[in-house]
């Protein structure tokens, strides 16, 4: 049934017209990302990233981890996910972050189906916790989160 557009107060994305045909979900495909040509040396220049890395090159063990192209990354359990996920260092989370929230072809989705599409393919300490900030002060969201309504009765 069409409803004009006064009287949809909250339009989901199947109604609006799309912008673009590509949906970003890996690094190169998110611009901030896929501007930087030595992503190892973005990982060393955080300090917890780089103590692993030096470990990694003197060859003793972390099983959850593993250089890949010189690049960090962390082994996932989930059989739903990668069996290896990007490790995000500090300075770039934001920008993943806005990258797979606030894009026009991400629609600000909401905590959970942001953080699902986050732990899919990138990980970080505090993952969890990031996004759940990320997305509590997103204005977007906020907006057009419903007001809580009293029980009828």
């Amino acid at each position: 049934m069409y409803k004009s557009g006064r009287k949809h107060s909250d339009a989901d994305s199947l109604s609006r017209k799309p912008l673009f045909e590509a949906v970003v979900e890996n690094c190169h495909e998110i611009p901030s990302l896929a501007a930087i040509t030595d992503y190892r040396k973005e990982q060393l220049k955080d300090k917890h990233l780089k103590s692993i890395i030096r470990t990694l090159e003197k060859g003793d063990g972390y099983q959850s981890y593993q250089m890949r192209n010189n690049v960090l990354y962390k082994r996932s359990y989930d059989p739903m996910r990668q069996q290896w996920l990007l490790v995000v260092p500090k300075q770039l989370r934001c920008d993943v972050l806005k990258s797979l929230h606030d894009a026009p072809t991400s629609d600000n989705l909401g905590f959970a189906k942001t953080y699902n599409r986050m732990r899919r393919k990138y990980c970080w300490p505090g993952l969890y916790g990031s996004v759940r900030r990320y997305v509590s002060h997103c204005r977007e969201c906020q907006r057009r989160k419903s007001p809580p309504q009293l029980q009828s009765g």
